[in-house]
């Protein structure tokens, strides 16, 4: 039996007993892949709760992963709530994320030396495919935009958007999930390094293109040419090919930009969700 066939029987049998087990749980199925952001969005509209937590079909989550989660949703300012995530043999894959802008580009790191204590809960870059929203600030944003779809950086993006909207996302180093891509990630199953490459060079250009006030645009546009130049002599082409793709899509990056409505400065954006201006 393949691999894919195995995980069909096994989300079948997940599916059946979530049927069984919890009828009143309203549960939305897609004919087909139709990616993390579009999916995820359905799911936002279709709940009726304040807090919705997500999960990626790789991620299992601690059994009182919620418990630190939910208390923090009493500030009225709080947009998302990310989780600590560990391999399955117990090591850390990401703690805080943090970014910056450096070089014309958001640069990120992650702080992997927070003990559980309550503490050390900090700004952070929320990473969407485990954690909880405030429902109704993720729908006043529009949700995961359909610019970065297939994947990829439309997690950064819903974050940094509700950044500069002046609410908060936070790490809380208490709550746990596992993560366990190599055998149930849906991406590292279906696409291939090559094309997963120019995606991801593809929707950073999106993102600043979208979202960064015309400054940092300015900063970007002249490392851009420098990058350009340098991944010629080195013969990487994939910078080329996502900038290309990028261009593509060049109007509707326009048309996002008309629709933001940001209060905050990027200084200022940068600043809440990982304390580097």
């Amino acid at each position: 039996m393949t691999t894919k066939n195995i995980l069909q029987k096994h989300f079948c049998k997940r599916l059946s007993f979530i049927k069984r087990a919890y009828p009143q749980v309203n549960l939305l199925q897609n004919k087909s892949n139709e990616g993390f952001g579009k999916t995820a969005n359905k799911g936002f509209h279709a709940s009726r709760g304040k807090i919705a937590v997500l999960l990626s079909n790789d991620i299992k989550p601690d059994k009182n992963f919620l418990l630190p989660l939910l208390p923090h949703f009493k500030d009225e300012k709080l947009f998302a709530v990310g989780c600590k995530r560990l391999s399955p043999e117990g090591k850390i894959e990401e703690g805080q994320k943090v970014a910056k802008f450096l070089f014309g580009r958001v640069k990120f790191s992650r702080h992997f030396a927070w003990s559980n204590s309550y503490k050390e809960l900090v700004p952070s870059f929320y990473t969407g495919g485990f954690g909880a929203f405030n429902r109704e600030a993720v729908l006043a944003l529009g949700g995961f935009h359909p610019l970065y779809a297939p994947f990829f950086w439309e997690d950064v993006d819903l974050c940094y958007r509700a950044a500069k909207r002046g609410w908060k996302v936070l790490y809380e180093p208490r709550s746990i999930v596992y993560h366990f891509d190599s055998k149930l990630g849906t991406i590292r199953r279906h696409f291939d390094s090559k094309y997963t490459k120019k995606i991801k060079k593809r929707n950073e250009l999106l993102f600043i293109w979208s979202n960064l006030d015309r400054p940092r645009l300015l900063e970007h546009t002249v490392f851009l040419f420098v990058r350009l130049s340098i991944s010629w002599v080195w013969g990487d082409f994939s910078l080329y090919t996502g900038f290309f793709h990028a261009c593509m899509r060049f109007s509707e990056v326009q048309a996002k930009r008309k629709s933001n409505l940001f209060c905050v400065s990027d200084k200022d954006a940068f600043s809440l969700v990982s304390g580097h201006p």
